[in-house]
C-alpha cells in the first residue's frame, strides 16, 4: 500500500486578526463552475509512441491542447461534446518528448528486457511519473486562488499513459480523485474496477514480469481515489492469458489501438469520466484556507490557586479560541480540561468533550475557578494525559493548549508520569492507558459535572464578537529537541504551551517543539489574549511535512519521490535524505524528485521542508528496496492459470512485427 506520512503538526485554527472568512459551497447537482476555483482537472497520459499531435480546442477552459495522444483525444472530443455544462473542466498536458517520451514499443528490446529496468517502456513511464506530478502541480501553482480547495485530479491513461498514472496515483493519493485505465499493460484479472471483454486477462507486462505482480498490484488496494479500466478482449496490451478468451500467439493488436472508435463505447465511458468530475466539483468550493483541515484543539487550564490572578484572561481567551475554531469550520471540535494537584479534590478532569457548540464549551468556561495547589509543581502531567484522552479520534489534526503558571512533578507522584512518557504519548510512539485503567490514579471525571465548592467565585465570561489584534508573531525558539522518536502527526497531539513561569517554560519546551508547538511567554496576565493570539498566528502558517513515496522501489530503477503536498504559510524548500544517514543529499525547489536505490533493503527516506522564517518541518518513512531479479527463470514455464503468464509463453513475443505505437 502507498505511505503517505505527515510531521510537525501545529494547532491549525487558520486565524488572522480582522480577516474575513469566505464560507464553504458546493457546486449545485447541474456541476456549476465555482467561480475562480478549479476543483477539478483531467490529466490524460498518451500512450507509447504517441507523440505531439495539432492543437485542438475542447472547450474555452481546455483550448490549445496537442500531448494528449490520438486516442484520448477521441475519448476527450466525446467528453466534452456530451457535457457542455463541463465546458470549464480544464486539462492538464504532461508534455514530452524530453520529460515524458512514451517510447514506442520495440519487440525485441522488450523481449531482451529480463529485467523490468532494462525494459525501454517501463523507464519511459517512470519518467512519465515525474513529469505528470510536475504538471500538476504547476496546475495548481498557477490557477487556484487561496480561497479555493485544492484541485483534485482525474488521471486518464492509455497504454503505457496508463502505466504513469498507476504510479502517480499511489504517489501522491491526496492530489487524485480518480484514475481512468485504457488497455493497462499491469492489468490484473477481474480486479477492482476492471471492466470490458478483456477483464480477465494479464496485462503483458504483469504476464512478461510476474516477480513484479505484487508490486504493482497493490494499486488495487490503495485508499483515496476510485479506479476504472476498460480491456478489449483479444487486446495484446491488457488481455494476455486463457481468461480473456485466447492464448498465446491470438492476440490482437488492432484490439489495442481502437479504444473509443465504438459510438457506444466512447459515450458509456464519456458518461462515466462526466460522473466522476461531477463528484470531485460537487466536493469542491472555498475554503478559508486550503491548507488547514479540520482541526479539534483541546485547551489545558491550571485552575489551582496560584492561578488566581491569570484565571480570568484564561477563561476569557478559552472561550475566545472556542468560538474562532468553530466558527471557522463547523466540522472542528473543542474541549476543555482542568487540572489541579494531588491531594486536591481532583487531580485532572474534563469539563467539556469535544463540542462544535460554543454555548456548551462557555458553560464550561464560566464554571472554572481557582483554588487548591498548594506547593509549586502541579499536575501538568496528568492534565496533559487527560486531553489527550479527550480526543474523539486520530483521522484529524489534534493540538492542545496548556495554560499554567507552575512546573509539573517529575516524575509526577503516584502516576510516575515523567517528562519522556509524556513526549511519547504526545507523539503518538506510546498509546496512553485508558481511562478504565488509571482512572483512579488521575482521578479523572471525563464529561462530569465540575466541583461546586464555592460557585460565586466562578465569574461568568461572555466572548466578544468583536476582532482582537494580534501582535508580531514571537522571535523563534531554540531548535527543538529531539525526545525520543520522531513525531507523527497521524496519531499524535502537537502542544502549545502558555507559560506565566520559567520552570514550566523549561520544561514543556522541549515537549512542545518536538510536537510541532511553541511556548509563548504570559509572565503578565494582562498577556494571555496577545499570547494566546501570538499561539494562533504560528501555528496556523507552520510547514506541514508531507511524503509522498512509492510502495515498492526496485534497485537500479529510477523512481519519483514528492513533497509537494507539503503545507506552509510560505515558499518552501525541500530536502531529501535518500539512505537514512541523517544527511540531506538532494534539495529541491519543486519537492518532486527522481532517485535511484542500488541496492535492496529498507530504507529510511526523509524529507524536510524549511519556510522563509527558518522553521522546519521533517517526516520519514521507510521503502522497500528489492532486487530486480532477472526472468529467466520464469521463460521455460508454461502458463500455468488464471492469473498466470509467462515471457515465453504471452506478452511481447506474441506481437508482431518490429514495433507499433501504443
Amino acid at each position: 500500500m502507498r505511505r503517505l506520512v505527515t510531521a510537525s503538526l501545529a494547532i491549525i485554527v487558520a486565524i488572522a486578526a480582522g480577516t474575513v472568512f469566505i464560507s464553504s459551497s458546493a457546486a449545485s447537482p447541474q456541476a456549476t463552475s465555482i467561480v475562480g476555483c478549479n476543483p477539478v482537472a483531467l490529466v490524460p497520459i498518451r500512450g507509447s509512441g504517441e507523440n505531439k499531435e495539432s492543437a485542438y480546442s475542447y472547450s474555452p477552459a481546455a483550448k490549445d491542447k496537442s500531448w494528449e495522444g490520438g486516442t484520448l483525444r477521441r475519448l476527450l472530443k466525446q467528453f466534452y461534446n456530451d457535457n457542455p455544462d463541463l465546458a470549464h473542466v480544464p486539462i492538464v498536458e504532461v508534455p514530452g518528448p524530453d520529460d515524458y517520451p512514451a517510447v514506442p514499443v520495440e519487440n525485441q528490446k522488450e523481449m531482451g528486457a529480463f529485467k523490468l529496468a532494462d525494459s525501454p517502456v517501463y523507464q519511459s513511464s517512470q519518467k512519465g511519473v515525474k513529469a505528470a506530478l510536475d504538471a500538476m502541480l504547476s496546475f495548481k501553482v498557477a490557477n487556484n486562488p487561496t480561497s479555493c480547495k485544492p484541485t483534485q485530479f482525474i488521471l486518464i491513461g492509455y497504454s503505457q499513459g496508463a502505466m504513469v498514472a498507476r504510479e502517480a496515483a499511489k504517489t501522491m493519493p491526496d492530489w487524485v480523485s480518480s484514475v481512468f485505465l485504457y488497455g493497462d499493460p499491469w492489468q490484473k484479472p477481474d480486479a477492482d474496477g476492471t471492466n470490458g471483454t478483456g477483464k480477465g486477462g494479464n496485462g503483458v507486462f504483469r504476464a512478461h514480469y510476474p516477480t513484479w505482480n505484487k508490486a504493482k498490484d497493490s494499486y488495487y488496494t490503495a485508499s483515496g481515489f476510485d479506479r476504472r479500466s476498460l480491456c478489449h478482449q483479444n487486446d495484446v496490451i491488457c488481455g494476455v492469458g486463457v481468461k480473456s478468451g485466447w492464448d498465446a500467439g491470438n492476440g490482437n493488436i488492432e484490439q489495442h489501438l481502437n479504444y473509443f472508435k465504438d459510438p457506444e463505447e466512447a459515450s458509456a465511458e464519456s458518461a462515466a469520466l462526466a460522473a466522476a468530475v461531477k463528484e470531485a466539483i460537487n466536493d469542491g468550493g472555498t475554503v478559508t484556507d486550503p491548507t488547514v483541515p479540520r482541526s479539534d484543539v483541546s485547551i489545558v487550564i491550571d485552575t489551582t490557586g496560584s492561578m488566581g490572578s491569570y484565571i480570568n484572561n484564561a477563561k476569557y481567551n478559552a472561550a475566545l479560541i472556542a468560538q474562532r475554531v468553530i466558527e471557522q469550520d463547523n466540522g472542528s471540535k473543542v474541549s476543555l480540561v482542568e487540572y489541579r494537584d494531588h491531594g486536591d479534590a481532583f487531580v485532572a478532569r474534563t469539563i467539556v468533550n469535544p463540542t462544535s457548540d460554543i454555548s456548551s464549551f462557555t458553560a464550561g468556561v464560566n464554571s472554572l475557578y481557582a483554588t487548591g495547589g498548594g506547593d509549586t509543581p502541579e499536575a501538568v502531567y496528568s492534565g496533559i494525559v487527560e486531553s489527550i484522552t479527550s480526543f474523539e479520534s486520530s483521522t484529524v489534526r489534534r493540538s492542545m493548549i496548556v495554560i499554567g503558571d507552575a512546573p509539573p512533578h517529575d516524575p509526577e507522584p503516584v502516576t510516575g508520569y515523567t517528562r519522556d512518557q509524556i513526549g511519547r504519548y504526545l507523539s503518538g510512539t506510546e498509546t496512553v492507558p485508558p481511562k478504565s485503567l488509571d482512572a483512579s490514579l488521575r482521578a479523572a471525571t471525563s464529561g462530569t459535572e465540575p466541583e461546586a465548592e464555592d460557585p460565586a467565585r466562578a465569574q461568568p465570561v461572555t466572548p466578544p464578537t468583536a476582532t482582537v489584534s494580534s501582535p508580531a508573531r514571537e522571535a523563534a525558539l531554540s531548535p527543538a529537541l529531539a525526545l525520543t522518536s520522531e513525531f507523527d502527526p497521524a496519531i499524535g497531539v502537537s502542544l502549545y504551551t502558555l507559560s506565566a513561569d520559567s520552570s514550566l517554560t523549561a520544561m514543556l519546551e522541549p515537549l512542545s517543539q518536538a510536537s510541532g508547538g511553541q511556548v509563548f511567554d504570559i509572565s503578565d496576565a494582562s498577556k494571555v489574549g496577545d499570547a494566546i493570539i501570538s499561539a494562533i498566528d504560528d501555528a496556523a502558517s507552520a510547514p506541514v511535512a508531507v511524503l509522498g513515496i512509492p510502495d515498492f522501489a526496485m534497485t537500479g530503477s529510477e523512481v519519483t519521490i514528492s513533497g509537494a503536498a507539503s503545507t506552509g504559510a510560505s515558499k518552501l524548500a525541500y530536502e531529501f535524505d535518500f539512505d537514512g544517514d541523517g544527511s540531506f543529499e538532494v534539495s529541491s525547489a519543486t519537492g518532486i524528485v527522481t532517485h535511484t536505490f542500488l541496492s535492496p533493503g529498507i530504507i529510511q527516506v526523509k524529507l524536510r521542508i524549511t519556510d522563509i522564517d527558518g522553521r522546519t518541518s521533517t517526516v520519514s518513512a521507510p521503502v522497500e528496496v528489492v532486487a530486480d531479479e532477472s526472468v529467466l527463470n520464469e521463460e521455460s514455464s508454461p502458463t500455468t492459470g488464471s492469473e498466470s503468464g509467462s515471457a515465453g509463453s504471452s506478452g511481447f513475443g506474441s506481437l508482431t512485427g518490429g514495433s507499433f505505437g501504443p
